[in-house]
């Protein structure tokens, strides 16, 4: 996993993809790369959208699920980065919102049943009238719910990926390594 979370001009130091060949950091050779490269692979382009209330943030989780993640989903083809977000968080709080900055990029990967998963999200800062610590909002869609939390809870509620949070927990500035 590789993560860039900072503000436009930085430079940061992205570390190599797990399944990355040349002996990359973290890179998995051999055996191994070629038994996670037969697996059946799902590429997911993903929106996320980080809406804070002080030092609470919004995140979401699949109804009985044990794990949680900042709002927001597919990208889909035809729509702008920002445009996926703002129909994301519509389709899934039933308010508008206003993307404010571009944030970075987390680069994730797992395994589920007999599919290997990989996925890009983009993480934007975000604005949501109305919305505030004090009121848990209610999901538009059904598997959905949402909670405040804060980086003191994120380990607890299982925030995922969970190379985000240091990140997140830094106001949602600076790069991790």
């Amino acid at each position: 996993m590789s993560v860039l979370i900072g503000e436009a001009g930085s430079t940061s130091k992205i570390p190599s993809f797990p399944l990355a060949s040349g002996g990359g950091k973290g890179g998995v050779d051999g055996e191994k790369r070629k038994e996670v490269m037969n697996r059946k692979k799902k590429f997911h382009l993903r929106v996320r959208g980080v809406i804070c209330d002080g030092e609470n943030v919004l995140v979401a989780r699949v109804k009985d699920g044990n794990y949680c993640f900042l709002p927001g989903g597919h990208h889909e083809i035809g729509e702008s980065l920002a445009d996926a977000l703002v129909r994301e968080i519509r389709e899934e709080l039933g308010m508008s919102a206003t993307v404010k900055q571009y944030l970075g990029v987390v680069e994730n990967g797992w395994q589920e049943e007999d599919a290997y998963h990989y996925e890009i999200n983009h993480i934007f800062a975000v604005e949501v009238p109305f919305l505030n610590a004090k009121t848990n909002p209610r999901a538009e869609e059904d598997h959905l719910e949402f909670f405040w939390t804060t980086p003191d809870k994120f380990e607890k509620d299982n925030l995922l990926p969970a190379i985000i949070r240091p990140t997140l927990s830094g106001g949602g500035k600076g790069t991790m390594e």
